[in-house]
């Protein structure tokens, strides 16, 4: 799956005379995105792309309580901007919500469901206002071999989707990225398997 990523990365950017940054977003699995491409500093350099991290430990986007990651990529202002930004994140969002001390909203019930799409629809908003020119969102693996993880993946990716796909048919921004050499292209959807 990085191999695929990184393949259309350097596929764009062979277009662009000036580096290239790209930024992977999100968790843990963000991060094997990262060091994937980082293995390969050679094509890096060949094909002029700065790569940077935008991820945070222990984060997704339902415990709130211990790192806020939409609020976080919102407020960061030494983040700066990217021209692809790569997003994979939820890898442990199969649980409850805090919603104030000792309550919760409860995994996986339709107000779950509508918060959860909300929080991916804020994140997707600030890429693509602030920071990013082009977002690439890697949904997660199948956990084929896991009951428990498997159970869940379908409406886990159905939540992501349906922001995704909203974004994906809106083409103005807010406030615009500060123009590159890189062409403005709208959001894509890359099925990781």
């Amino acid at each position: 799956m990085s191999r695929h990523i990184a393949a259309l990365l350097l596929f764009q950017a062979l277009s662009c005379s000036a580096a290239t940054s790209a930024a992977t977003v999100g968790d843990r699995f963000a991060d094997a995105i990262s060091y994937g491409m980082r293995s390969r500093p050679d094509l890096l350099r060949q094909n002029n792309i700065q790569l940077v991290r935008w991820r945070r430990p222990a984060i997704g986007l339902t415990r709130i309580d211990q790192c806020d990651y939409p609020v976080w990529l919102q407020q960061s202002a030494d983040l700066g901007t990217a021209d692809f930004c790569v997003v994979q994140i939820g890898a442990n969002d199969r649980q409850s919500f805090p919603a104030g001390p000792g309550k919760w909203v409860l995994f996986p019930t339709e107000t779950w469901q509508v918060q959860y799409r909300g929080r991916v629809q804020t994140i997707l908003q600030t890429l693509h206002t602030s920071r990013c020119r082009r977002v690439i969102w890697v949904l997660q693996p199948g956990f084929e071999n896991s009951k428990f993880l498997a159970r869940y993946q379908q409406m886990m990716n159905a939540s992501r989707s349906p922001a995704a796909d909203g974004m994906a048919r809106s083409s103005s921004r807010s406030t615009p990225v500060p123009p590159t050499t890189a062409p403005t292209i709208s959001t894509s959807q890359v099925r990781s398997r």
